[in-house]
């Protein structure tokens, strides 16, 4: 390591070791920079500016039903994941086609740092016809998206 004590006439000595002062030097230099980003993070905390600003993300990111007949449901889970720093409130959940549903009476509407709701989304065609949809969660001012598919099918005859 090189050391850049001086002598009398201004020479650098790499053969000598690291100093005890350079040594003490560099870990309060350390220590002065995490006391720096302490206080900043108070500031923020203190001043009301939200740092959570990553989006509730969900999984799966989309869900297909496949094929359903006409007058019966299918049920599955979706999960929203909560990656940010504090709590998100989820403030409203809406789909645009009233053969999907969601269970949101069943999900909590907050969602702790690093935590998890589950949801049941339900499809349930009233045509035999293909469906595409979505179901879009608000929470705060950032909404996230679930695609939804399937397809209704007329029931089989029996015979």
């Amino acid at each position: 390591m090189l050391d850049v004590q001086s002598t009398d006439k201004g020479r650098i000595h790499p053969d000598h070791s690291q100093s005890a002062f350079a040594r003490r030097s560099s870990f309060g230099a350390s220590a002065a920079w995490i006391a720096v980003l302490l206080l900043a993070i108070l500031q923020l905390a203190g001043c009301g500016v939200t740092y959570n600003t990553l989006p509730l993300t969900v999984d799966p990111g989309s869900v297909s039903f496949g094929t359903v007949s006409v007058g019966t449901s299918q049920a599955k889970t979706v999960t929203l994941l909560n990656p940010g720093l504090t709590s998100v409130t989820v403030s409203g959940v809406q789909v645009a086609d009233p053969a999907f549903s969601i269970d949101s009476a069943q999900m909590q509407t907050t969602i702790p740092a690093g935590g998890s709701a589950t949801a049941k989304v339900t499809f349930a065609p009233t045509e035999a016809k293909s469906y595409s949809s979505q179901i879009v969660v608000t929470s705060g001012n950032q909404q996230s998206t679930i695609s939804l598919s399937g397809k209704g099918q007329k029931k089989s005859q029996p015979a």
